[in-house]
């Protein structure tokens, strides 16, 4: 198991490899999982999306893609109300784009990035979060 991580004035960023779905340590998708949180925020940490990564390469580049959005002073209202949507599939394709996606669920960000990032990954591109422009 690898364990990697870094922190900025705005956030704290963790890397944990997967090294096997059953043996000792910790379960699941083989590969980089990738979290973080802000730091002047009392919340638990956020899965990057796309996480677990392959390589610990592409999981620090994907912390140096969150920690660049959060330095230009981006801030996220994860107490925003959104909507989780899926759009209809087959064999993990979207259907005609005429469609649209379908509700799943409604919530704050950080309850519908949870059950997005439960999500297998291989599907996770089927599924969108719609909120309205935050200002700050």
């Amino acid at each position: 198991m690898e364990i990697w991580n870094a922190s900025s004035s705005a956030a704290s960023f963790v890397v944990i490899s997967f090294g096997s779905r059953s043996g000792p340590g910790f379960h699941g998708e083989t590969g980089y999982a990738v979290s973080w949180r802000p730091i002047d925020q009392s919340r638990s940490a956020i899965t990057v999306p796309g996480s677990p990564l392959e390589t610990l390469a592409e999981a620090k580049e994907a912390c140096s893609a969150m920690a660049a959005i959060i330095s230009k002073g981006a801030r996220v209202d994860f107490d925003a109300k959104v909507v989780l949507r899926k759009w209809p599939s087959i064999g993990n394709e979207r259907r005609s784009a005429a469609e649209g996606p379908y509700f799943l669920a409604e919530g704050t960000l950080a309850d519908c990035l949870r059950q997005l990032m439960a999500k297998p990954t291989s599907t996770q591109h089927l599924y969108e979060i719609r909120t309205a422009p935050q200002r700050h």
